[in-house]
């Protein structure tokens, strides 16, 4: 009985803890990528890994968490990381019903275009509220390096999602 109650939690917490484990390690090496403009959003390619494959073990409000987190670890404007968080989570949701055919090259050109809109977002809202443009070079190569990043991370994600299902 406790194994069963065990490995359930451990199925429905895996999305959160996963994606907290990626919203705490991109605050690590500040110092090494001063460039970006926040954070290295690596944590947006498991919101959307578990949007589209899984929204019932990991829901808005568990992202909207996440976001809170993360604007309490990064020295941005509060709130603005679980805006981008959610949204990317709602858009996801959004595209559900019409992706689940596309092949993975197909899935990755669509989180790029999400991505692209989240970043367009991010620096945005930072220069409403700032008053402060964020440099396009320094933008881009965060936008590419999140995207080249992504079948790494969906890779690893599906794995270890497939190793929870199977325990």
């Amino acid at each position: 009985m406790k194994v069963n109650l065990l490995k359930t939690v451990l199925y429905y917490l895996f999305p959160f803890l996963w994606a907290l484990l990626f919203v705490c390690a991109c605050f690590v090496p500040e110092r090494l990528f001063r460039n970006f403009h926040q954070f290295l959003p690596l944590v947006l390619i498991i919101i959307f890994y578990f949007a589209l494959f899984s929204s019932k073990r990991l829901n808005v409000i568990a992202v909207f968490i996440l976001g809170i987190l993360a604007d309490f670890l990064s020295p941005s404007i509060f709130g603005l990381n679980s805006f981008i968080f959610v949204g990317m989570f709602f858009m996801s949701n959004l595209l559900q019903p019409y992706i689940y055919a596309f092949s993975f090259k197909n899935l990755w050109c669509v989180f790029c275009g999400l991505m692209l809109l989240c970043d367009i977002l991010w620096a945005w809202f930072t220069h409403l509220f700032t008053g402060v443009w964020v440099s396009a070079s320094f933008w881009l190569v965060q936008y590419v390096f999140v995207c080249l990043f992504y079948p790494i991370i969906i890779w690893i994600t599906g794995k270890l999602n497939h190793l929870i299902k199977d325990i």
